[in-house]
């Protein structure tokens, strides 16, 4: 559901699995690949993979009910026989593109063969990023070669005060996040992605094109992933800190420099600095009133020992 200060913003299904599968079904090139719709309250597919759906579950109590171009599955049944029926459909191949939330599809659920994900989801933290990797990361045994390519989406925005808000939250998902760079390294953070992505900015608007086209060459060359983890050789363990040093960059104008003078500079003539303002006559006048008190009471002090020293006729006598 969307945020009560985006409606009338946005359309009320912006962001939402039920939109994804709209548009997949719609799109002639994504249509053949089957996509169905899991969450824990619906079941929903294109025309022809609902029906070929309906036919494999074999169950007469379930039914199609056509919403926009797309038909939920419905019936006597719950979430946890659906994800389980829908799960064994798509893991012998009638369906290639499952869409789920990440709290059904997360811990738990296990599809051996999915080796592509693309994580929609703006959840940051290391323990959801971990789930979520897992459900692609899973080894088959039934196909030993397998390599797995997991994207993340971010949008950029640029000249929009928070435009860059969302790249914010893909460094964030990648903080932590080990994968092969392109040179054959392990890396943490968003420099696995593309050495040249930053934490702190993302790419230039007219560079976006570039990125993603490079990004859909590298997730074509699996076997070459497969080789940058080096599996079966030997590693260490250790967790070490790079900093990179990129040139390109515009050279920085040097600053110049003040001549350093070995002498002291001659004194400066009074009218031309400031004159010092003089100290406040109250103050002194307390200062002074300060000093006698103490001189006062020093005498007196003088004064009683003396008397003690010599008797009382000199005390009593100040006292009379």
């Amino acid at each position: 559901r969307l945020p009560a200060r985006l409606h009338g913003v946005l359309e009320p299904e912006a962001g939402s699995a039920w939109l994804v599968l709209g548009n997949l079904v719609a799109d002639e090139r994504t249509a053949p690949l089957g996509p169905m719709l899991v969450t824990g309250r619906t079941v929903a597919a294109g025309p022809a993979t609902a029906r070929a759906f309906l036919a494999w579950a074999d169950r007469p109590d379930l039914s199609l009910t056509e919403d926009g171009g797309v038909y939920v599955i419905e019936g006597s049944w719950s979430a946890r026989t659906w994800v389980r029926l829908v799960t064994a459909f798509f893991e012998e191949g009638r369906c290639r593109v499952l869409i789920g939330t990440r709290a059904l599809l997360g811990e738990g659920w296990d599809a051996r063969g999915v080796n592509a994900l693309i994580d929609l989801t703006s959840a940051t933290t290391s323990t959801s990023v971990v789930q979520t990797r897992g459900r692609a990361l899973r080894l088959d045994p039934s196909w030993p070669e397998k390599v797995a390519n997991i994207w993340s989406v971010a949008c950029v925005a640029d000249g929009h005060p928070k435009g860059a808000a969302d790249w914010q939250r893909f460094v964030r998902k990648h903080r932590g996040y080990l994968a092969a760079a392109p040179d054959g390294e392990i890396v943490s953070g968003v420099a696995h992605v593309d050495a040249a992505f930053s934490p702190y900015a993302p790419p230039a608007p007219d560079a976006l094109d570039a990125v993603n086209a490079a990004m859909l060459a590298r997730a074509s060359a699996r076997e070459a992933t497969r080789e940058a983890w080096r599996l079966g050789t030997g590693f260490r363990d250790e967790l070490v800190h790079t900093l990179r040093v990129r040139a390109g960059r515009k050279a920085i104008a040097p600053v110049s420099r003040l001549p350093v003078r070995s002498d002291p500079p001659p004194v400066v003539p009074a009218e031309t600095c400031a004159v010092p303002s003089p100290a406040r006559p109250v103050r002194t006048a307390t200062a002074l009133a300060l000093a006698g008190a103490g001189v006062a009471i020093l005498l007196l002090t003088l004064l009683t020992w003396t008397a003690v020293l010599l008797g009382l006729p000199l005390l009593a006598a100040g006292a009379a």
